[in-house]
């Protein structure tokens, strides 16, 4: 039962200490944030280029390196969401189980009490 009691403490838990733990709505919304930022240096990148066809200037550069940062991000971003989605799913299905089985005690209780009587 403790075990129980502490799980369900874990689970409903939004802070671990001073970090926050992000929700997948948050973590989408940061993920279409980096894609703004994305999409944003590619076409700056493509107007460098279309500028500039034979000659890479600094800022080209810079937005090549930013680029691959970025994207590197959103795969971070990405797998936090799986593993967030996948988590909120098995809390989910854990409080289901948790409160079916306390319904079908209540019963029990209930119609042992309504035979005694």
């Amino acid at each position: 039962m403790l075990f129980l009691v502490c799980f369900v403490g874990i689970v409903n838990t939004s802070f671990a200490g001073e970090i926050r733990i992000l929700n997948s709505y948050e973590i989408k919304e940061e993920i279409k944030k980096i894609e703004l930022k994305i999409n944003y240096t590619k076409n700056r990148l493509k107007y460098l280029n279309y500028t500039n066809p034979n000659y890479k200037t600094q800022e080209s550069l810079y937005l090549e390196v930013e680029l691959n940062e970025l994207e590197y991000y959103l795969e971070g971003w990405q797998k936090d969401l799986e593993i967030r989605l996948g988590y909120e799913k098995l809390r989910r299905n854990f409080l289901i189980c948790f409160y079916t089985t306390l319904a079908v005690i209540i019963i029990y209780i209930i119609y042992g009490l309504y035979k005694v009587i």
